[in-house]
């Protein structure tokens, strides 16, 4: 099982290139700064069925066993690239920030 995310976590960085056996997407592994468990991977450029496919645009994917999921409590069409107005973004952002430091994912790596 996977989590996806297209706003990734300060938790996390990216680590080596990764075959993945499904496809012929260009990926890179993700690791916990704070441990370095490899956490998920990052598809960096999707292959040409992938990106043909109908999907839901998160290129950040996470195996659920690696990292702890929460919720963030906002609604996508508020977001600035989802269409979102001026005073709709800044409330989004304070509500992230209060809720967990800042970072805009919903996990936490470790």
């Amino acid at each position: 099982t996977l989590y996806s995310t297209d706003i990734p976590t300060e938790s996390i960085a990216e680590a080596d290139p990764l075959h993945l056996p499904t496809c012929e997407c260009a990926a890179v592994g993700v690791r916990c700064r704070s441990c370095a468990a490899l956490v998920g991977y990052h598809v960096k450029s999707p292959c040409a069925p992938c990106n043909a496919a109908d999907h839901n645009g998160h290129f950040w994917l996470f195996h659920a066993n690696a990292v702890i999921a929460k919720e963030r409590q906002i609604c996508w069409n508020v977001l600035p690239y989802n269409g979102g107005d001026e005073e709709s973004v800044e409330a989004v952002t304070s509500v992230l920030q209060a809720e967990d430091g800042g970072r805009d994912a919903p996990f936490d790596a470790c």
